[in-house]
C-alpha cells in the first residue's frame, strides 16, 4: 500500500471535525477547544504547592568594587555576544543565555557568582541589561523552589506535578513563561493526543494516525516537517507504545500490518530505504517471535511432565533447540531472574 500523506492529514482535519477523537480532549470554552497557553494557565490554578515569591528573592546587583575580567572571562563574554547576539530577542534565547553564563561564573568564581552575574549581563547587552537582570532574578527564585520542593514534586503525580511547575513558573517569570517553556506546551500537546488514543473507540491504525500527525500539525505548524526529520524515531516508537494502537496492529493480518507499519514510519519522515530496513527487522522478529511462542508452548508441557534435576535437563535441551548454545544462556538468564520474554504480548514494531 503506497503511503500518501495528505490523505492522513485530510482525515485528521476530518476526524477533528467530527469530534470522534480525544486529542483536544483538554478544558473547553464557549469558543472551543482551549489554546496551549490557556491550558498552561488552567495547569497554574490547580496546584496547591506554594510558588516561589520574587519578593523574598534577593535582587541581582553588580559588585561593589567592579570585577577585572580574565582572559577566561573576556573569552566567554565574546563568545556568548557571538552566540546570542541574533537571537536575543527570544525570552527562550535569554534563559539559555543565564544558565550558560551561571555554569562558567559557578565552576570559575565560586565565591562570588551571584554577584557577578549582574556585571557580566549588563556588559554583554547593555541594551537588554534590565530585562536580562529581571530573568536572573526569575531563574534563581524559579531553581531554590525546584529545590525547597524537590521531595515533594518527586511524589507527585505528573498531573500534579505539570500543574505545579507551571505555577512556579507564571509567579517567576509571568506571560514570558508561555515562551520560555514553548516547546514544553508542544511536546505536551502532543502526548496529550497520545493519551487520548487510549481513551478513543473504534479508530483504525489509520485514523490513529491521522490524529496523531494531526497533534503534531497542530503543535509545531510550519516547523511540523522539520520536527518529525529530527525525531522521527522516537515519534515512531512513542506512537506505537500506545495501546489502543497495538490492539489495531494485533488485529490486522500480517499483510495488512506490514502495509500500515510502513506507511506510519513513511508518515513520520522516514525515507524509503529506512523504511524497508525496518520492513526486514520486522519479518526477522516476526520469526523471533513465532519461534518464541512455540518455546513458550512446549515449555509448558516440559514443565508439566518433568520435575526437579529431569525437568532442568529437559528445558535446556529445548532452549538450546530453540534459540541456539548463545541465545539460550539469555533466555536461561531471563528465566531465572522471572522474565518471560515471549509470554507477554508483542509490541508490534518495537520487539
Amino acid at each position: 500500500m503506497a503511503f500518501d500523506r495528505n490523505k492522513f492529514i485530510i482525515a485528521a482535519i476530518a476526524i477533528t471535525a467530527l469530534g470522534s477523537t480525544g486529542w483536544w480532549l483538554w478544558p473547553r470554552s464557549d469558543q472551543g477547544p482551549l489554546s496551549p497557553t490557556e491550558r498552561a494557565r488552567v495547569w497554574a490554578s490547580q496546584t496547591t504547592l506554594p510558588v516561589p515569591s520574587l519578593v523574598e528573592q534577593p535582587r541581582a546587583a553588580a559588585p561593589a568594587a567592579r570585577h577585572s575580567y580574565t582572559q577566561a572571562d573576556q573569552q566567554l563574554l565574546a563568545e556568548l555576544r557571538q552566540r546570542f547576539a541574533p537571537v536575543l530577542q527570544y525570552k527562550h534565547a535569554q534563559i539559555k543565555l543565564i544558565e550558560q553564563l551561571l555554569s562558567y561564573l559557578k565552576e570559575k568564581h565560586p565565591d562570588r557568582w551571584r554577584a557577578l552575574a549582574a556585571q557580566f549581563l549588563a556588559d554583554l547587552f547593555p541594551e537588554l541589561a534590565e530585562a536580562l537582570l529581571a530573568k536572573f532574578d526569575g531563574l534563581m527564585a524559579f531553581n531554590g523552589w525546584l529545590e525547597t520542593h524537590r521531595d515533594q514534586l518527586r511524589s507527585m503525580s505528573a498531573e500534579e506535578r505539570r500543574s505545579a511547575l507551571w505555577a512556579a513558573r507564571y509567579a517567576t517569570f509571568g506571560e514570558d513563561a508561555n515562551e520560555i517553556w514553548a516547546i514544553d506546551l508542544k511536546n505536551q500537546q502532543i502526548r496529550d493526543a497520545l493519551v487520548s488514543l487510549n481513551e478513543s473507540q473504534g479508530l483504525s491504525v489509520n485514523e490513529q494516525l491521522a490524529t496523531y500527525l494531526g497533534a503534531i500539525e497542530a503543535a509545531y505548524g510550519d516547523q511540523a516537517q522539520d520536527f518529525l526529520q529530527s525525531r522521527q524515531t522516537e515519534l515512531t516508537g512513542h506512537f506505537l507504545s500506545v495501546d489502543a494502537v497495538q490492539d489495531q496492529l494485533h488485529a490486522l493480518s500480517n499483510e495488512e500490518r506490514a502495509a500500515a507499519l510502513s506507511d506510519i514510519r513513511s508518515a513520520m519522515g522516514m525515507s524509503p530505504e529506512a523504511v524497508s530496513r525496518w520492513s526486514a527487522l520486522d519479518q526477522q522478529r516476526d520469526e523471533s517471535w513465532r519461534q518464541g511462542q512455540s518455546y513458550m508452548q512446549a515449555r509448558a508441557q516440559v514443565m508439566q511432565q518433568y520435575e526437579g534435576e529431569d525437568q532442568q535437563r529437559e528445558l535446556a535441551r529445548l532452549r538450546a533447540s530453540s534459540f541456539g548454545q548463545d541465545n539460550a544462556k539469555t533466555i536461561k538468564a531471563e528465566e531465572d531472574s522471572g522474565f518471560y520474554r515471549y509470554a507477554n504480548r508483542r509490541r508490534i514494531g518495537r520487539e
